[in-house]
């Protein structure tokens, strides 16, 4: 589809820029990196995240573009399915933008995962929000709830196990 295709070719523009001397702006660089996001091309922001951060180190970026960076890589893998990779992200990330990275924040990422198929790493994202935010527990009952059901109608032995283990069922 031409998204895709626009969105690969926006990257590759952006990275001889960056090749080149980093003619592209900062906010160009991530904003190419939200239109490959958008366009659902998540290998592409994976591997451009890392290195659009250290630009964003290296110029002096302040934190918002920093943290707008991170939560797209976060999303993508999230949108991948690597639910424990992106709890580690998380993790992480409210070490560093404590401010940025809510109860609500944990809750969209293991909702893609969940969207993605994963749905015995969505339970860790879940447990993870769930410990991280005690106070905010009651808004990840539902989403464990969901998982609980997903997970006995699909006959998931791993994903019932890993609920019981969490003291969930």
């Amino acid at each position: 589809p031409m998204p895709r295709f626009a969105a690969v070719l926006a990257l590759v523009c952006l990275a001889a820029l960056v090749g080149c001397g980093g003619e592209a702006s900062l906010d160009q660089s991530i904003d190419a990196l939200q239109t490959s996001f958008n366009a659902k091309d998540f290998e592409a922001v994976v591997a451009a995240a890392g290195p659009l951060l250290e630009r964003v180190q290296a110029e002096g970026g302040d934190a918002s573009k920093a943290f707008r960076v991170e939560k797209l890589r976060l999303s993508a893998i999230a949108r991948q399915g690597q639910g424990d990779l992106a709890t580690e992200h998380l993790e992480r990330l409210a070490g560093a933008y404590g401010a940025q990275v809510n109860a609500k924040l944990y809750n969209q990422v293991g909702s893609y995962v969940e969207e993605a198929g994963n749905l015995l790493e969505a339970v860790s994202v879940y447990d993870a929000g769930s410990k991280r935010f005690p106070a905010n527990a009651d808004d990840f009952k539902p989403r464990i709830e969901q998982l609980k059901e997903k997970a006995t109608a699909a006959g998931d032995p791993e994903t019932i196990a890993r609920l019981k283990s969490l003291g969930y069922l």
